[in-house]
């Protein structure tokens, strides 16, 4: 998938778990913060060209708040009432 496909998937997800009530409105206030980032950051190195870096720069930082997005997710269930989901 592209980079773009990847921030808007993020997007998306922070979207489905706020619906789905596995977010904290703290929870997803932040991680939308950094999808925010993630666009300006993408808009940013779009307009001169991507080098291999700043592809692995974007690369990590999907990643972290893909890992983000799972973490608030995971344990915010845990506080609510359904233990028994299995992945």
């Amino acid at each position: 998938a592209s980079v773009k496909v990847e921030i808007n998937q993020l997007d998306r997800q922070i979207d489905a778990a706020k619906a789905r009530h596995q977010l904290s409105r703290q929870g997803a206030a932040n991680l939308e913060a950094k999808v925010d980032r993630l666009q300006k950051l993408y808009r940013t190195y779009a307009r001169g060209g991507f080098s291999r870096a700043e592809l692995n720069n974007l690369g990590t930082q999907i990643d972290s708040v893909k890992r983000d997005i799972a973490r608030q997710t995971n344990s915010f269930a845990h506080h609510g009432k359904d233990h028994g989901h299995h992945h």
